[in-house]
Protein backbone atom coordinates (compact mmCIF):
# COMPACT_ATOMS: atom_id res chain seq x y z
CA UNK A 1 0.00 0.00 0.00
CA UNK A 2 1.30 3.44 -0.93
CA UNK A 3 -0.26 6.88 -1.03
CA UNK A 4 0.49 9.53 -3.63
CA UNK A 5 -0.55 13.02 -2.67
CA UNK A 6 0.01 15.93 -5.01
CA UNK A 7 -0.64 19.52 -4.01
CA UNK A 8 -0.68 22.33 -6.56
CA UNK A 9 -1.41 26.04 -6.48
CA UNK A 10 -3.54 26.83 -9.53
CA UNK A 11 -3.23 30.31 -11.10
CA UNK A 12 -6.69 31.29 -9.85
CA UNK A 13 -5.61 30.70 -6.24
CA UNK A 14 -6.31 28.21 -3.52
CA UNK A 15 -4.97 24.67 -3.46
CA UNK A 16 -5.68 21.59 -5.56
CA UNK A 17 -4.99 18.28 -3.81
CA UNK A 18 -5.04 14.83 -5.39
CA UNK A 19 -4.97 11.71 -3.21
CA UNK A 20 -4.28 8.32 -4.81
CA UNK A 21 -3.86 4.99 -3.05
CA UNK A 22 -1.91 2.17 -4.69
CA UNK A 23 -2.48 -1.37 -3.47
CA UNK A 24 -0.71 -3.95 -5.59
CA UNK A 25 -1.77 -3.44 -9.22
CA UNK A 26 -4.82 -1.39 -8.28
CA UNK A 27 -5.17 2.35 -7.89
CA UNK A 28 -7.84 4.24 -5.97
CA UNK A 29 -8.52 7.94 -5.66
CA UNK A 30 -10.37 10.02 -3.11
CA UNK A 31 -13.48 11.40 -4.75
CA UNK A 32 -13.54 15.17 -5.02
CA UNK A 33 -14.70 16.79 -1.83
CA UNK A 34 -15.28 20.37 -0.97
CA UNK A 35 -14.39 21.91 2.34
CA UNK A 36 -17.57 23.49 3.62
CA UNK A 37 -17.22 25.57 6.74
CA UNK A 38 -20.19 25.82 9.09
CA UNK A 39 -20.33 28.18 12.02
CA UNK A 40 -20.48 26.56 15.42
CA UNK A 41 -21.72 28.00 18.65
CA UNK A 42 -19.15 29.00 21.25
CA UNK A 43 -18.48 26.07 23.58
CA UNK A 44 -20.30 23.50 21.44
CA UNK A 45 -18.59 20.12 21.33
CA UNK A 46 -18.22 18.53 17.92
CA UNK A 47 -19.42 14.93 17.70
CA UNK A 48 -17.48 13.86 14.61
CA UNK A 49 -14.10 14.83 13.14
CA UNK A 50 -13.89 16.60 9.79
CA UNK A 51 -11.93 13.68 8.32
CA UNK A 52 -11.40 10.11 9.55
CA UNK A 53 -8.85 7.65 8.22
CA UNK A 54 -8.75 3.95 9.02
CA UNK A 55 -5.82 2.97 11.27
CA UNK A 56 -4.09 0.88 8.59
CA UNK A 57 -4.00 3.90 6.25
CA UNK A 58 -3.23 6.60 8.83
CA UNK A 59 0.59 6.27 8.99
CA UNK A 60 1.22 5.94 5.23
CA UNK A 61 -1.28 8.74 4.55
CA UNK A 62 0.43 11.14 6.97
CA UNK A 63 3.89 10.33 5.54
CA UNK A 64 2.64 11.02 1.99
CA UNK A 65 0.93 14.21 3.14
CA UNK A 66 4.13 15.39 4.83
CA UNK A 67 6.14 14.81 1.63
CA UNK A 68 3.52 16.61 -0.45
CA UNK A 69 3.39 19.62 1.86
CA UNK A 70 7.19 19.91 1.86
CA UNK A 71 7.17 20.10 -1.95
CA UNK A 72 4.42 22.67 -2.43
CA UNK A 73 5.49 26.20 -3.41
CA UNK A 74 3.50 28.58 -1.24
CA UNK A 75 4.57 31.61 -3.31
CA UNK A 76 3.10 34.58 -1.42
CA UNK A 77 3.99 33.10 1.96
CA UNK A 78 7.64 32.92 0.90
CA UNK A 79 7.37 36.50 -0.36
CA UNK A 80 6.04 37.59 3.02
CA UNK A 81 8.99 35.88 4.72
CA UNK A 82 11.41 37.73 2.44
CA UNK A 83 9.70 41.02 3.24
CA UNK A 84 9.95 40.26 6.96
CA UNK A 85 13.64 39.40 6.53
CA UNK A 86 14.34 42.75 4.84
CA UNK A 87 12.28 44.55 7.47
CA UNK A 88 14.41 42.96 10.21
CA UNK A 89 17.58 43.97 8.35
CA UNK A 90 16.29 47.55 8.22
CA UNK A 91 15.56 47.37 11.95
CA UNK A 92 19.11 46.21 12.63
CA UNK A 93 20.48 49.13 10.62
CA UNK A 94 18.23 51.53 12.48
CA UNK A 95 19.16 50.26 15.93
CA UNK A 96 22.68 48.86 15.76
CA UNK A 97 25.12 51.34 14.39
CA UNK A 98 28.74 51.87 15.19
CA UNK A 99 29.10 55.43 16.27
CA UNK A 100 32.07 57.65 16.77
CA UNK A 101 32.11 59.28 20.16
CA UNK A 102 34.19 62.39 20.60
CA UNK A 103 35.84 62.29 23.96
CA UNK A 104 37.92 64.89 25.72
CA UNK A 105 40.43 62.24 26.65
CA UNK A 106 41.31 58.98 24.91
CA UNK A 107 39.04 56.03 25.63
CA UNK A 108 40.70 52.94 27.02
CA UNK A 109 39.48 49.83 25.17
CA UNK A 110 40.71 46.56 26.69
CA UNK A 111 42.23 44.00 24.33
CA UNK A 112 39.57 41.76 22.81
CA UNK A 113 36.83 44.40 23.02
CA UNK A 114 37.74 46.37 19.89
CA UNK A 115 34.66 45.16 18.03
CA UNK A 116 32.15 46.05 20.74
CA UNK A 117 28.81 47.29 19.49
CA UNK A 118 27.53 50.66 20.57
CA UNK A 119 23.74 51.01 20.65
CA UNK A 120 21.94 54.30 20.88
CA UNK A 121 19.03 54.06 23.31
CA UNK A 122 17.21 56.77 21.37
CA UNK A 123 17.42 54.65 18.23
CA UNK A 124 15.88 51.69 20.04
CA UNK A 125 12.98 53.83 21.25
CA UNK A 126 12.60 55.37 17.78
CA UNK A 127 12.44 51.89 16.26
CA UNK A 128 9.63 50.92 18.64
CA UNK A 129 7.64 54.00 17.62
CA UNK A 130 8.08 53.16 13.92
CA UNK A 131 7.38 49.45 14.36
CA UNK A 132 5.39 48.54 17.49
CA UNK A 133 5.62 44.84 16.54
CA UNK A 134 9.36 45.01 17.27
CA UNK A 135 8.76 46.02 20.90
CA UNK A 136 8.87 42.48 22.35
CA UNK A 137 12.05 41.58 20.48
CA UNK A 138 13.77 44.78 21.52
CA UNK A 139 12.58 44.38 25.11
CA UNK A 140 14.18 40.91 25.16
CA UNK A 141 17.46 42.38 23.90
CA UNK A 142 17.38 45.51 26.09
CA UNK A 143 15.37 44.60 29.23
CA UNK A 144 16.89 47.43 31.28
CA UNK A 145 16.01 50.09 28.72
CA UNK A 146 12.46 49.25 27.66
CA UNK A 147 9.71 49.15 30.21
Amino acid sequence: MQFEIRIERPPWGGLSIWIILREGDRRYFVEPLELVFKEIEQGRRLDRPSLSIDERYAGPFMEALKRAVEQVDMGPVEGELKATKYHLEDMRKLIFEKTVIELRKPLYVPAGFEDELIVRIGRVKEAIKKCPEARNVLKAIFPDVID
